[in-house]
């Protein structure tokens, strides 16, 4: 996997810039190029003749301040659009071909939670997005020198893990895949065994997360019988002081599908960390 552009929802929010560095450091360690998008929802009374396109160039230049010397020695772009974020920056990361769209988890104005609730425009974009979606808390570190993934063997979630696979290799980054062997679900033949987790381990490291095994000493495996399934992830990603959290969108855990409730969108919710999100 080549990483050629990286799509930024951008605003005026502290924690929209975190995004930005961390988009930038990534496209520093992959040469992507970064396209920054702010998307502006016009008021009827900004609706005027010839004030809408003063309104964009006001927007543009706030834009470019934002940004600031962020995007030194990265290839970048700046563009403001008029629309509902939810609308605009989907349309704009399929209109630029974009390989991951990055979004802070609360934007300008937001106070609690943020973009990250029901109905917001995080998780909007996790249930329809169809192409990578990076998620960023406040005050994330830029470099990426650790990460765990979320692993159920299934063939979607393959998807994540050579996106993993690819960022790592380009970040130099430690991965440490995670499965939970659920009921009626083992891992290994010899799930029942007392040497059930060795086994387990052994199947996700050398079958279901292979694409990793390219990286040596810098991937490990862990399963667990724990319960549920985004607890454990994100329990090893605490753990593990990752700076990453990965997880197949349409499922890990057995989950089918992006929805309320699911082992994804669960991990969206609870990690205190970036998250990225792989359909």
């Amino acid at each position: 996997m080549t990483m050629k552009r990286i799509v930024v929802g951008m605003d005026g929010s502290a924690s929209a810039r975190d995004a930005l560095q961390w988009a930038a450091a990534l496209a520093r360690s992959t040469g992507a190029e970064i396209v920054a998008v702010n998307a502006h929802v016009p008021m009827q009374s900004e609706m005027r003749p010839g004030y809408l396109e003063r309104l964009r160039d006001e927007r543009a230049r706030e834009l470019e301040q934002w940004c600031g010397q962020t995007l030194d020695e990265v290839d970048s772009a700046l563009v403001v659009k008029d629309g509902d974020p939810r609308d605009v920056l989907p349309a704009a990361l399929e209109e630029l071909d974009g390989d991951l769209l990055v979004v802070a988890s609360r934007g300008e104005g937001s106070r609690g939670p943020g973009f990250l609730s029901v109905g917001s425009v995080v998780e909007f974009l996790a249930h329809h997005l169809e192409r990578p979606l990076a998620v960023i808390t406040p005050g994330a570190p830029p470099a990426i020198t650790r990460a765990v993934i979320g692993v159920d063997g299934s063939d979607h979630g393959r998807h994540a893990i050579e996106w993993t696979a690819a960022v790592a290799t380009a970040t130099g980054a430690h991965v440490t895949a995670v499965a939970v062997a659920e009921p009626g679900h083992p891992i290994s033949t010899t799930d029942e065994d007392a040497d059930w987790q060795l086994a387990s381990e052994r199947v996700l490291a050398n079958e279901w997360a292979e694409p990793l095994a390219a990286l040596g000493d810098r991937f490990s495996a862990v399963v667990s019988r724990a319960a549920p399934v985004a607890d454990v992830i994100v329990d090893e990603a605490a753990g593990a002081d990752a700076d990453l959290v990965v997880a197949g969108a349409r499922g890990v855990g057995g989950v089918t599908g992006l929805r309320i409730g699911g082992t994804a969108l669960a991990i969206l919710h609870r990690a205190d960390r970036p998250v990225v999100l792989v359909p």
